[in-house]
């Protein structure tokens, strides 16, 4: 995707960064700094959905054991193998009987 050049006056830093430096270097500085602050949002999106993810997973885990499984049963091996699945976890914690 191509990037857009920010205009020194529209940036937060662009005040200061006109002052300090020639117009051909506060651009791509600038851009550099909306990339950087793209990254730093991006991870922490992930990070909340990773998190997320893992107490689902650790929900699971929980009831599994609640209704008596053992590690060793087949049924909680196969519950350990759907769960790594989005779809199949939100289902599988959608259910509301134990007979599900």
């Amino acid at each position: 995707m191509p990037k857009v050049l920010v205009s020194p006056r529209r940036h937060p830093l662009g005040n200061i960064l006109s002052t300090a430096l020639p117009i051909r270097r506060v651009l791509p500085l600038m851009n550099c700094l909306e990339d950087l602050s793209d990254i730093i949002k991006d991870h922490r999106k992930q990070k909340a959905l990773t998190s997320m993810h893992e107490e689902q997973m650790d929900k699971i885990v929980k009831i599994l054991k609640e209704d008596g499984l053992r590690e060793s049963d087949p049924m909680y091996a196969q519950a350990l193998i759907l769960r790594k699945n989005t779809l199949d976890r939100r289902n599988f914690l959608s259910m509301e009987t134990k007979e599900g």
